[in-house]
């Protein structure tokens, strides 16, 4: 019987869940911790049921979003936060339903407001230069219908379907410009059938299938050149089988074998062009050093309790290295760089707790500045400029943590 406080770890060692129990059921104060320690999410439970205020956090330790529940649903005032702590959006709930929903600018300025105290109605939401950013019908309690979101000059961001407030039928997400990004289906909330990702450029990016909202089968990452980089194989979610990886020129980097979501062992191509035999890892760690069937190493990293951890390195099949970074437990920590086959440098980033963070670059083949801008925390804000192949300014676009403003030619 669970009884008393109960608490988990990441694998840094540090706290993931904090929780206390009364005869099974969650009684007392909650909490949940990103990697490096900071909550992430935390409020009261009453005999099973969440009640009071809860505060969701991201990893730098600003508040995001604060939600009254009583008996496990919305109720009262819930409000959303920009990572600079300006009021966002403030929602007033009854018994899990939207009474009224408020925007503001970031002067904390009303900007748009509906009512829907009744229970059905016209969902909207604008962005900061008042446009119209995402409709949707709400019909007693719950979205029914298409959901479409807008760009800041009213072209498509996406659109998907709902039934009773789950997601069904297909769902399509584009770029800025009106390049496909994202096509799949979604059957009662959950993903299903085949999802396809793109690049801006409208090369396909990543195949994956889905079954009952978990993948299953093959989910396959492309380069631009429409060869295969990697290629993973999944049974209900977890990764089980081989991870193939590759690099542009087809040649295999290495084979990873998992079993239940964890890597047992690993082979790469000897000069014969037969696989080595297969180098185990101990209790899911060790590290691995793979080499092309030419003889030129492939790639070197490590592996702690099943995740990558320290640093980790890719190579061309000429030697010359492709991308380089640092891993915490599967969490990229620091600068990432990636090159040309003749040494180039191609992009550099810099992150933390795996998501974007700082100015990154990128650059031609020859060197000259192709795309320059700022993440927040995985969000892009402030400027980006792109440029030409000759170095010549093409266009700039202004992000607001994450949400494209304007574009400027």
């Amino acid at each position: 019987m669970l009884q008393g406080t109960s608490v988990t770890y990441h694998l840094n060692g540090k706290k993931s869940l904090e929780v206390e129990y009364i005869e099974q059921k969650k009684h007392g104060y909650y909490k949940t911790f990103h990697s490096n320690g900071k909550v992430s999410y935390e409020g009261w439970f009453q005999e099973g049921e969440s009640q009071g205020n809860w505060i969701t956090t991201d990893e730098l330790g600003t508040v995001l979003m604060q939600t009254a529940t009583l008996n496990s649903e919305s109720q009262g005032v819930s409000q959303e936060f920009w990572p600079n702590g300006k009021l966002q959006d403030e929602t007033i709930n009854q018994q899990g339903w939207v009474k009224t929903y408020t925007q503001y600018d970031t002067t904390g300025k009303v900007i748009h407001s509906i009512d829907l105290s009744n229970g059905t109605g016209k969902y909207t939401m604008v962005h900061l230069n008042g446009k119209l950013y995402a409709e949707a019908d709400y019909i007693r309690g719950s979205i029914d219908g298409v959901y479409k979101y807008y760009y800041f000059d009213g072209s498509p961001f996406s659109i998907s379907y709902y039934k009773r407030g789950l997601r069904d039928s297909t769902y399509k997400q584009y770029f800025y410009g009106g390049q496909l990004q994202t096509s799949g289906q979604f059957r009662m909330g959950e993903k299903t059938g085949t999802w396809t990702n793109y690049k801006e450029n409208g090369k396909k990016y990543t195949t994956e299938q889905y079954v009952n909202g978990e993948v299953q089968g093959k989910r396959i990452y492309y380069f631009d050149n429409g060869k295969t980089d990697t290629e993973v194989s999944y049974e209900s979610g977890s990764r089980e089988g081989w991870l193939s990886k590759y690099d542009s020129t087809g040649a295999l980097i290495y084979k990873i074998k998992y079993d239940n979501d964890m890597p047992v062992s690993y082979t790469y191509l000897g000069k014969d062009g037969q696989a080595v035999p297969e180098i185990p890892f101990i209790n899911n760690s060790g590290k691995l050093t793979s080499y092309y069937a030419n003889g030129n190493i492939s790639a070197t990293l490590e592996f702690s309790d099943g995740q990558f951890i320290g640093g980790l390195k890719y190579y061309h099949s000429n030697g010359k290295l492709r991308s380089e970074s640092t891993e915490q437990y599967g969490e990229s920590e620091g600068p990432m760089r990636e090159f040309y086959p003749d040494g180039q440098l191609k992009a550099e980033w810099m992150y933390i707790g795996d998501n974007p963070h700082g100015k990154y670059t990128s650059y031609n083949s020859k060197g000259v500045k192709l795309e320059e801008g700022t993440y927040y925390n995985g969000m892009l804000n402030g400027p980006v400029k792109y440029y030409k192949e000759n170095g010549q300014l093409k266009e700039t676009r202004i992000y607001y943590f994450g949400t494209l403003l304007d574009v400027k030619k």
